[in-house]
């Protein structure tokens, strides 16, 4: 998938020390069914199916009918999802470093343009807290920092960033993300994802 000049650099060579060949890929089509959510998924699904193409050109038993079927019922939890807390939507995502927050605040600036979040966060205290909180809030946000069950986590104190709290619990936060002008966002952690997952449930169809 594309990548930054550095760091196709690094891979070309990589590639050429070990004489193997290098392919590059770009995104999946928008018109290509894609179970993922999210725009970077489009580069990780178009070199899964790179992958799975020269899988089936050496004589593995994969059909085009199967990758098809394998990209559009694709799933993974704790990516841009959506849930349900006690009926509430919410949005969850397991970004824990700066750039797959930058990623995440890019996706929701695309979903609900200028529209203030609220967010539940849980961090690990070895994780570059202050950055990771700056590149998903955005002004007119309101966060909640919340204890990970068996780590050491960031707290709103430690951070000193406009609009941050600490709450003493993932499930009393939970009860400040409503009423919200659009989905609430709990992030920062695929730990704290694990912790509230059994109270979370699938969203209303319809």
């Amino acid at each position: 998938a594309p990548q930054p000049d550095s760091v196709a650099q690094v891979l070309e060579q990589q590639a050429q020390q070990r004489g193997c060949q290098l392919h590059w890929v770009e995104p999946l089509a928008a018109e290509v069914p894609l179970g993922l959510a999210g725009s970077w998924q489009r580069s990780n699904a178009a070199v899964a199916l790179a992958m799975a193409q020269e899988l089936a050109r050496q004589g593995w038993p994969i059909s085009d009918q199967a990758m098809a079927q394998g990209l559009a019922q694709a799933q993974w939890s704790g990516r841009l999802q959506r849930r349900q807390w006690r009926g509430q939507p919410v949005l969850i995502d397991g970004a824990h470093n700066p750039p797959a927050a930058e990623g995440l605040r890019r996706e929701l600036n695309q979903l609900a343009p200028g529209q203030p979040r609220h967010w539940l966060l849980g961090i690990q205290r070895h994780k570059d807290g202050p950055a990771i909180v700056r590149a998903l809030m955005a002004p007119g946000d309101r966060a909640w920092m919340v204890p990970i069950e068996g780590c050491r986590s960031w707290q709103a104190a430690e951070l000193t960033i406009p609009g941050v709290h600490d709450s003493p619990s993932a499930e009393q936060a939970l009860e400040q993300l409503w009423p919200a002008a659009c989905e609430p966002v709990i992030a920062g952690s695929l730990y704290l994802l694990g912790q509230l997952w059994p109270t979370l449930e699938p969203p209303a169809e319809g």
